[in-house]
């Protein structure tokens, strides 16, 4: 029985450390904007928290520790794996939202697994309850009790009584507990293997295939030889005509201002340099996507927040149809152009770029310092001095003649 104890704690750890690795690469994502982030990170903490008590309860195990220590380790299990059920299933409704799993992935991953995973604890725990109360039975026959629970009318558990312990009473309870937690086992090995996923699948392509029609065979003289069939386009080549068609209505709806690669011309930038970040103006509108004052302004569909063009056209291009903020469907027309506030931007930056082209024509009528002016006349020294130097080797080279 601790063998197999043990398996299930290292099959527990094996697949609980390969879905924190998928959850830190998700929370690093740089795409991932602050609500998701905080999904992820909540799971995070969740998922290391059960791999430390499924790491503690493998060594208990193996040293042979007593009953009340190993449920105490399991209730701490439980109440952990009874708050992760709400987070898998916010997490997988988040994947099946990016495009990263299928529907049927979603289901199983996001409710089937914790919820298995919940049921396989709460039986364990409920076998070392019927160990704990044999022990308590051999060691004290005379005072060995045990609570006998019952429902109050708000729905809570409590302790009604207690009774003696009975012997048969407890093997019964641990035979039952234990053909539970088998089959539960079972059932979370599966669920963890994706069992529901691919046999979903599978009845779907069979589903897809008996409802067409059967295609009537024509006699091969009739068809013309070169005449070739149309190959299909696959659902990849689909969807990136989709989106490019939908990056291109985007570019028609807010075309993109020529650029040049002038240092001194703010106005031609395609975002805003770091030191206008703090401008007091410019920094009203910040974009959802890249946290920085904007530039080109698009407005989201709720009227609240707001994006770079650059930054929402780089999230529609890469096959987001969803708003980043509120996860809504996101139509180009549905997109709103704010020309006065954009006119206000570019008026802003004209200040800026008028106050550059001033403090750039002082500096070309400064005077030099007084050292750089040493440095000036010791360059024309050297240079008078070469030229003087040159010129008197010619002129010994002349008398010489």
């Amino acid at each position: 029985m601790y063998a197999v104890n043990t398996l299930s704690y290292l099959m527990d750890f094996a697949y609980g450390y390969s879905k924190l690795e998928e959850r830190i690469a998700q929370f690093n994502n740089p795409r991932a904007i602050i609500p998701e982030k905080i999904i992820r990170g909540s799971s995070i903490a969740l998922k290391t928290s059960l791999l430390a008590l499924n790491l503690i309860q493998s060594i208990m195990i193996l040293r042979s520790a007593s009953t009340p220590s190993l449920l105490q380790m399991k209730e701490w299990e439980a109440s952990i794996r009874e708050m992760d059920i709400p987070t898998s299933i916010t997490n997988a409704l988040v994947d099946y939202d990016r495009g990263y799993i299928s529907l049927s992935s979603a289901i199983e991953q996001g409710l089937f697994v914790p919820v298995t995973d919940f049921a396989k604890t709460i039986s364990d725990k409920g076998m070392l309850e019927e160990k704990k109360y044999i022990e308590m039975l051999k060691a004290d026959p005379s005072n060995a009790q045990r609570p006998v629970y019952e429902w109050d009318d708000e729905g809570d558990c409590m302790v009604k009584t207690y009774k003696p312990i009975d012997l048969k009473e407890c093997e019964a309870n641990l035979k039952d507990f234990n053909l539970q937690y088998n089959a539960r086992s079972v059932a979370s090995l599966l669920f963890h293997m994706g069992i529901f996923d691919k046999t979903t699948a599978f009845y779907y392509n069979l589903t897809q295939t008996l409802s067409q029609p059967p295609q009537q065979q024509q006699p091969q003289q009739q068809q013309p030889q070169q005449q070739q069939v149309q190959q299909q386009p696959t659902d990849f080549e689909t969807r990136q005509q989709q989106i490019t068609q939908y990056v291109q209505h985007f570019d028609n709806r807010f075309p993109v201002q020529p650029f040049n690669d002038d240092p001194f011309d703010l106005l031609s930038k395609d975002s805003l340099p770091q030191p206008l970040h703090n401008d007091r103006i410019l920094s009203q509108k910040i974009c959802q996507i890249t946290h920085n004052p904007i530039r080109f302004i698009v407005g989201d569909p709720d009227g609240i927040h707001f994006y770079e063009r650059s930054a929402i056209r780089q999230w529609l291009n890469t096959g987001h149809f969803r708003s980043p903020v509120t996860y809504t469907d996101l139509q180009v027309n549905d997109l709103r152009q704010l020309p006065t506030t954009q006119a206000l931007i570019d008026a802003r930056l004209g200040e800026h770029q008028r106050a550059v082209n001033n403090v750039v024509r002082l500096i070309l009528r400064r005077p030099l310092s007084q050292q750089n002016q040493q440095l000036e006349r010791d360059a024309l020294n050297e240079i008078r001095g070469t030229s003087v130097t040159t010129s008197t080797s010619t002129q010994g080279q002349d008398n010489q003649s």
